[in-house]
Order: C-alpha cells, then sequence, then structure tokens
C-alpha cells in the first residue's frame, strides 16, 4: 500500500509493474537506469474463492460443485475437492474460463466426482516444475502401487473436427463417455486452454464395459489449444484418450 501510495498508482489487479529508477548527481540532471519489472504479491484471502464453499469444518480446502457459468479462479492458499461433475461452460452457449494457480491440489472422492471442460469454455492449469498442478484422489496419502479408479478424471470438449459421421454432414459431433455432453465441430484451431505442469493420479472409472470416464479425455480438442508435460498415473482405464481432434500434446504416462 505504501508503494502504491507514493507513485500514485491503484495495483489492484495488476500482477505486475514496470518502474523506471533514476538518480540525480550532484550538479548534474537525472539520469535513468533500466526499466525493473515487480510482481504485485497481493495478500491472501482467509476465505474460499468466490463460486467455491468451505468444506465443512476444513478451512483449507474449498468445494466446487455444480455447474459453472462464469469465470473461477483457484488460488493456491486452498486446496479443492471436486463434489460431483463439475463442469465449466454450457456448449458454447457460455464460455467462461477456470484458471487454477500453480501448486494447487484438486481431490475427487468417487468414481461420480470428475472435471468436465465444456465446448467454448477454457481451462488454463499452468503448473510449474517446482510447483505442479495435481488432480487426484482425497486418499492420494494412502495409495500404494495398485491404486487407480479413485474418482472420475478431466474431461475436455472442443469444438474441433471428429469423424464417425456418415458422408456430408455439415456438423459431425458426438456424445462424450461418462454423461460428459458433446463434442466436435467445425474449428480445427479451437482454444480450450492451457495445461502445462499438469499431473492426474489414481483417476478413471468404469461405469460400464462401453461407457468409461478416463485420467484425461480430450474429446475433440482443438490445435489452439496447449498441452506439455502433462503426467497420467495409475488410472483405472486409458491414461490419456483421444476422440478426434486436432490438439498435439506433450504427455507423460
Amino acid at each position: 500500500d505504501d508503494f502504491a501510495s507514493a507513485i500514485g498508482e491503484d495495483l489492484t489487479g495488476k500482477s505486475n509493474i514496470k518502474v523506471l529508477w533514476g538518480y540525480v548527481p550532484t550538479g548534474k540532471g537525472i539520469r535513468y537506469g533500466k526499466a525493473l519489472k515487480f510482481n504485485v504479491a497481493g495478500t491472501p484471502s482467509d476465505s474460499c474463492p468466490a463460486g467455491t464453499s468451505v468444506d465443512g469444518s476444513n478451512a483449507s480446502i474449498c468445494v466446487l460443485s455444480g455447474t459453472y457459468t462464469e469465470d473461477l479462479y483457484l488460488s493456491n492458499n486452498f486446496d479443492y475437492r471436486l463434489e460431483g461433475t463439475v463442469r465449466i461452460g454450457d456448449d458454447n452457449s457460455v464460455n467462461p474460463t477456470l484458471t487454477i494457480e500453480p501448486g494447487v491440489t484438486t481431490y475427487g472422492t468417487s468414481g461420480n466426482d470428475f472435471l468436465w471442460i465444456d465446448r467454448g469454455a477454457k481451462l488454463i492449469a499452468n503448473g510449474t516444475p517446482s510447483a505442479p498442478i495435481i488432480m487426484t484422489s482425497a486418499s492420494d496419502a494412502d495409495a500404494t502401487a495398485t491404486t487407480r479408479g479413485e474418482w472420475g478424471g478431466l474431461v475436455i470438449n472442443g469444438n474441433a473436427p471428429i469423424n464417425g459421421c456418415s458422408e456430408g454432414t455439415a456438423l459431425c459431433e458426438s456424445a462424450g463417455e461418462g454423461n460428459s455432453g458433446l463434442f466436435g465441430g467445425n474449428d480445427a484451431e479451437d482454444d480450450s486452454g492451457s495445461l502445462t505442469y499438469l499431473i492426474v493420479k489414481y483417476a478413471g472409472f468404469l461405469i460400464n464395459d462401453l461407457d468409461e470416464l478416463n485420467g484425461i479425455a480430450f474429446q475433440g480438442v482443438g490445435s489452439g489449444t496447449n498441452v506439455d508435460y502433462v503426467q497420467v498415473h495409475n488410472n483405472q482405464d486409458d491414461g490419456v484418450e483421444f476422440f478426434g481432434g486436432t490438439v498435439m500434446p506433450g504427455i507423460s504416462t
């Protein structure tokens, strides 16, 4: 606050600023140095982000549930629990962005808990090598080499082309597994966001022999989506499954 007052600038909502510093030698004019860039560190909130709620008496965990039609930002001063199907967007009719800070961990407690990014919406989940984003089971601490299928996983639907439709079909689309909505379209460069340094652990859920949730399902995801340094560990079904689309990820399984 003192710095903001000194420079006469409101820093609310800013992530960084640049300052041009200078000095005045005796009897000479001002001398300028190079511009310096500073990160603006906000005071961590002591309440769950808007759109989430406190997980019972555990104030360090916030709960995501239902469908989100507005942007949602998950800060790294909390962990987060998925409650049932957590849907971001509404099939191109509203297009919010879910942003997850580096170092965040999300938990699922059953196969019914999964994160679904709908067509038109975006997921910005950019971790770092030292602070990856982790999506895992609530029983992660007790996991063994055979632990898997503890929660649903991550589903991303896009508007990129898929196949499997009759010749001449104007818009080829299909229904996703796990009741995860429609995917597919005509935009090969569709952008569903960015995933880097993301780890998905102990996911996957067998609904029936023909219908399964995977670690990460890329369903009609376009080439405008950035996917790199992504790992899926101990998944029940496919670690990563592609249903059409044009995305070109870098993946470790």
